[in-house]
């Protein structure tokens, strides 16, 4: 056996390697997973993020469809703050289908929340009374400077303002105008039984 080991070692076919070699490969290894570890997690915030912003994007154009429909398709129009931090858009607006029907619909933000109700008669308009209305999106928030919905003066265009976040992602900012397509009657505005005329 000594022979062999003698022999091998002089022909410099000895087998193994040593200590300091194992340690600059571990060493080498440790740095090369440490790097590719950084740039996989990386990549799957990145992706969480843009998930989470494309998320933010969908439901700020449900809200804005939404409203923008309702505002459209209205006879009248009507802003109303019930109490601070409450604010209300009601419509009087016309549903589609074979045989359209006038509805009245309304839009309220409260603590972060865009909530949408219809009805064919005058909507009751309380905090309690919100609270129970459909969800369409959460996560609102006031746009810098501006309030929630702004009718004009004749009643039949909003301005609505908002941003919408989700998660890490970029808050998505509505800042439009829709404006009623209905023609006004030569009797002037209609929002009976919606609201007050």
């Amino acid at each position: 056996m000594l022979a062999i080991r003698a022999r091998l070692a002089r022909d410099g076919r000895d087998a193994g390697i040593t200590l300091a070699e194992l340690l600059i490969y571990s060493f080498l290894a440790i740095v090369v997973l440490t790097l590719v570890g950084q740039f996989l997690i990386n990549s799957l915030r990145v992706d969480a993020q843009v998930r989470d912003g494309a998320e933010a994007a969908s439901n700020a154009q449900v809200a804005a469809a939404s409203i923008g429909r309702g505002v459209r398709n209205a006879s009248a129009v009507e802003v109303v703050e019930v109490e601070p931090g409450l604010q209300v858009l009601r419509t009087r607006s016309i549903g589609g289908g074979d045989a359209p029907v006038w509805l009245c619909q309304a839009w309220a933000i409260q603590d972060g929340t865009l909530r949408w109700t219809s009805s064919d008669a005058a909507i009751p308009i309380t905090a309690q009374a919100v609270a129970g209305w459909t969800l369409i999106v959460d996560n609102v928030r006031p746009a810098p400077g501006k309030p929630y919905f702004t009718a004009n003066a004749a009643d039949r265009a909003v301005d609505f303002a908002f941003t919408i976040a989700n998660g890490d992602g970029a808050p998505i900012l509505i800042d439009t105008t829709a404006i009623s397509r209905q023609p006004i009657p030569a009797t002037g505005r209609v929002s009976l039984p919606c609201f007050g005329s």
